[in-house]
């Protein structure tokens, strides 16, 4: 089950990176690095709203959908909670306004509200997804509308709109499918649900606003470091490094990570503690068998990465930048997808919002002091930094709720490919370009594939001809 929900959602995640790719090829061609911060500045403050007001009805989804025995009554208790936190949304941008001197400044708080409110709906929808095992309509759902946003905002953005154009296409992009779910789910929903509903979702979501909120400023506090410390552009520069930095990982990521915790719940729900226990010691070796080479080899390409898909005015910036952040989200990734869930599965929400306070207050201080000192390298250090060190405080804090798998033999054999695949790499010497991405792709891949059946790491050597003919039976 965890091989096919990922394998459906790997689909989905490279088709998600190959747009997302392209438009930072469009983007960073069509806008200067002030435009692009003013776009990222929007994007990001949108995300701030939803990780803050949004993101624990999120996790509320994933970890009381499958229980709750009265779904549609579960799902008004979900929209429920989203017009009021809609409602509130717009009263605060509305008195927001006439604090405001520029007719463009009050543009960019409208069209930031317009992003929240599309993008926190289709999010709250995506997990709905997941929460049932619906991979393949989650995946047709994301690939609708990012594709829809990425056309919308490029043509907008040539057509001479800047970065709100980029932002109209991206609400257009979201408003479309979410109209189309409304029409044939939402409208038989009732609106409240039951109040027994809402008390289980407020009693299991609310200890988290406050452990998301913090979490949300340790995400975005560098940006807004930036922006105060190094002004617009430069924030421009940082913002797309880490745009190209969360795409890669999350192309690599989001197939196991989407799959893993809903069937994890679910079959804790079930009490069946062995099955989920193997479910999670399969998630942790999929992780660190993708995470580990993936971080090595984007070290490798990051100077091709840059030439390939970035603008000229960003590129030395990217190329200084994208290791150490592709190495944080995959230390985040597996904090919060993997560490995270002895904490979720025993509902231990409070642990979460201790971890939270000491992320927020070591990213912020952190930031400031290495953003002062050394630039924008400076906020990637920040990042990796807390990244370890929450990673590790996770662990200790889950260390005695839901006992974790960390099978140490498979690992030991993952670190000992990705180690052979670097040795390869660096006898690789090519011009940065298109020709050297490709070519330290295949032999990276190649080295790495071949250590694995060396090593039969997971029994692989033993699989190979089962999936060999499953390969054959599909083609033929």
């Amino acid at each position: 089950m965890l091989v096919r929900q990922s394998a459906v959602y790997a689909f989905g995640a490279i088709a998600l990176a190959v747009i997302a790719l392209v438009m930072v090829a469009v983007y960073s061609r069509l806008f200067t690095a002030e435009q692009y911060g003013t776009f990222a500045i929007v994007m990001s403050s949108a995300a701030l709203a939803y990780g803050t007001t949004l993101n624990w009805l999120s996790t509320t989804i994933i970890r009381m959908y499958a229980a709750s025995p009265d779904k549609n009554g579960f799902l008004g208790a979900v929209l429920y909670y989203y017009l009021l936190i809609a409602a509130v949304a717009i009263l605060g941008s509305l008195a927001a306004l006439g604090w405001l001197e520029t007719s463009e400044e009050r543009t960019l708080v409208v069209v930031g509200l317009c992003v929240f409110l599309s993008i926190g709906w289709m999010e709250l929808q995506f997990r709905i997804y997941q929460a049932r095992l619906e991979a393949a309509r989650l995946t047709r759902a994301r690939l609708v509308r990012s594709t829809l946003g990425a056309i919308l905002g490029a043509s907008l953005a040539w057509a001479g709109w800047g970065p709100v154009g980029a932002l109209i296409g991206v609400v257009a992009g979201a408003v479309l499918p979410a109209l189309i779910e409304i029409i044939l789910v939402w409208r038989h929903v009732p609106i409240g649900g039951t109040i027994a509903v809402r008390e289980s979702l407020w009693k299991f979501g609310s200890p988290l606003i406050a452990s998301f909120a913090l979490g949300q400023v340790s995400r975005f506090s560098g940006r807004y470091l930036v922006i105060w410390l190094e002004g617009v552009a430069m924030v421009g520069i940082y913002s797309l490094a880490l745009e190209l930095a969360a795409r890669l990982a999350n192309t690599l990521l989001m197939p196991i990570n989407s799959a893993a915790a809903p069937l994890v719940v679910d079959r804790v729900e079930q009490n069946n503690h062995a099955a989920a226990r193997a479910s999670l010691r399969n998630a942790f070796v999929l992780f660190v068998g993708i995470a580990l080479p993936s971080v090595t080899g984007i070290s490798f390409v990051a100077a091709d990465l840059a030439t390939v898909f970035v603008g000229e005015e960003f590129r030395a910036g990217v190329v200084l930048l994208l290791p150490l952040l592709v190495l944080s989200f995959f230390i985040t990734g597996l904090t919060n997808s993997y560490l995270d869930l002895s904490l979720h599965l025993s509902l231990n929400s409070k642990r979460i919002l201790y971890r939270s306070i000491a992320g927020s207050i070591l990213n912020l201080v952190l930031g400031f002091l290495l953003i002062r000192s050394h630039g924008l390298i400076g906020a990637a250090y920040a990042s990796l930094i807390t990244a370890v060190a929450m990673g590790a405080f996770t662990w200790w804090l889950g260390r005695d709720a839901f006992k974790l798998p960390f099978p140490l033999w498979p690992l030991s054999k993952l670190i000992a490919a990705t180690a052979l695949m670097a040795g390869a790499l660096l006898f690789v010497d090519t011009q940065p370009g298109f020709v050297g991405l490709l070519v330290k792709v295949l032999v990276g891949v190649t080295v790495y594939g071949l250590a694995l059946l060396l090593l039969d790491v997971e029994g692989v050597r033993g699989r190979l001809p089962e999936l060999l003919k499953k390969v054959q039976k599909r083609i033929g």
